[in-house]
């Protein structure tokens, strides 16, 4: 019998740099955490059907300024995901996150 063993995680921090517009063409990168809860191959497939926005709903279990201070806040959650420039950073922060790629910070 085999002593291998699959490691699995079912969520982890995840540090957000999400790059928000300013004047004259530039951006401030605004840096948060999130917690993110994994999901296998199969469900990550079906939520795909609910949109970018839906996945994200899914998947985020917690929202802070800090590690130290993120918790599940369902306002903070809905209000980021209104913007197309935080979509994007989360939900490129989620696919590093189920591939085991390293953040870059």
């Amino acid at each position: 019998m085999s002593k291998f063993k699959v490691r699995i995680v079912n969520a982890a921090l995840w540090p957000i740099i999400a790059p928000v517009p300013q004047d004259g063409g530039d951006v401030e990168n605004h840096e948060f955490v999130v917690k993110f809860k994994m999901k296998s191959d199969d469900e990550y497939s079906e939520l795909l059907t609910k949109g970018d926005a839906g996945l994200l709903r899914e998947v985020i279990v917690g929202v802070g300024e800090t590690n130290d201070d993120v918790q599940q806040d369902e306002t903070a959650v809905n209000e980021i995901l209104k913007f197309g420039y935080y979509r994007l950073a989360l939900y490129n922060a989620y696919q590093n996150f189920l591939l085991g790629i390293k953040a870059k910070n």
